[in-house]
């Protein structure tokens, strides 16, 4: 069955229109529909039942419940779902996405069959809204992805109540991180061994609007996220001088911002370290022959910043 019309599509999905009833006259059986989140407990949604061969109108709607026992006449269903933290949910309706239900080329197949005086079951379970996990091009960041359905409810709420997206509140073990509030976070060394996770909540012109439409508070939530590791360091490293003439020496002072621990220089087939105090420490290199010499530097991390490295380069000249 194809389907047009998007605002038929949105009233349906949305719980604004009227529900189909089903005659006494006739023999009936009953769907019971079932929406779970993704570890298994109840979530309340909007339900709707499509009767394949029939249209929106005709479809059998509730709202604010997690499980809803349709009594209808027997035949063949399919189901969708709407929560506020899962987004759109289908079995048996493609594509499932809010922009292409209003399509020509939606198509409804049925995944229940109902018979006269039996009992269908039926499960749909809404994926977690997001993940915490670390940013492609940055691994040392942190940021929220939200799921495919709940990008498509952030675009619909953007539309008809102006604010889509939820906002994003870092927490600690639990507890706000303060002036850390966003789609993305750099985890501190305050983090380190520390569970940092993020409180969803709609703003209230979008609670309200999906309070209204699905019959069910969006409460905030929360979203787990990592325990925190050794967070990255960044070594830096200098020479003074970084040219010297044949039988001198030059020395390396090396940094790392917030840093306790070692620093380890290698060069030529020297190698020596210096102990970090108020984030910097100094090595004295040994004379070397004429020539460039690549200085390796090591910061060898601690257990609340992680290992980093550089190198810089040192001219010894002939005279």
């Amino acid at each position: 069955m194809r389907l047009g019309v998007v605002a038929l599509v949105l009233a349906g999905l949305l719980g604004t229109g009227q529900v189909a009833p089903a005659s006494a006259d006739e023999p009936t059986g009953t769907v019971r529909v079932t929406v779970t989140d993704a570890p298994g407990a109840p979530v309340a949604a909007a339900i709707v039942l499509l009767p394949v061969g029939g249209t929106w109108t005709e479809a059998y709607r509730a709202s604010g419940v997690a499980t809803e026992d349709f009594v209808v006449p027997p035949g063949r269903y399919a189901v969708t779902a709407v929560t506020p933290w899962g987004g759109l949910r289908c079995a048996g309706v493609a594509p499932c996405s809010l922009p292409d239900l209003s399509g020509d080329d939606t198509v409804v197949d049925d995944v229940v069959d109902v018979v006269a005086g039996g009992l269908a079951t039926y499960t749909l379970t809404a994926p977690p809204p997001a993940e915490v996990e670390p940013v492609s091009w940055d691994p040392g960041r942190l940021e929220v992805s939200f799921s495919g359905p709940m990008e498509q409810l952030a675009l619909y709420l953007a539309g008809v109540a102006e604010f889509g997206h939820p906002e994003v509140q870092w927490l600690r073990d639990g507890a706000e991180i303060a002036g850390a509030a966003g789609p993305s976070y750099t985890p501190t060394v305050d983090d380190v061994g520390r569970r940092l996770s993020v409180r969803l909540s709609y703003h209230p012109f979008a609670a309200d609007y999906l309070a209204d439409r699905l019959g069910t508070d969006p409460s905030p939530v929360t979203v787990d996220g990592p325990v925190v590791g050794p967070v990255p360091s960044a070594v830096t490293a200098r020479l003074r001088p970084a040219s010297v003439p044949r039988g001198h020496r030059s020395e390396l002072v090396a940094r790392v911002d917030g840093a306790t621990g070692r620093v380890r220089v290698d060069v030529a087939d020297w190698a020596g370290s210096c102990r970090l105090r108020d984030a910097r420490c100094r090595v004295r290199l040994p004379r070397l022959r004429p020539g460039t010499h690549v200085v390796d530097v090591a910061y060898l991390g601690s257990a609340v910043l992680a290992p980093s490295t550089t190198f810089t380069v040192l001219t010894v000249t002939k005279e």
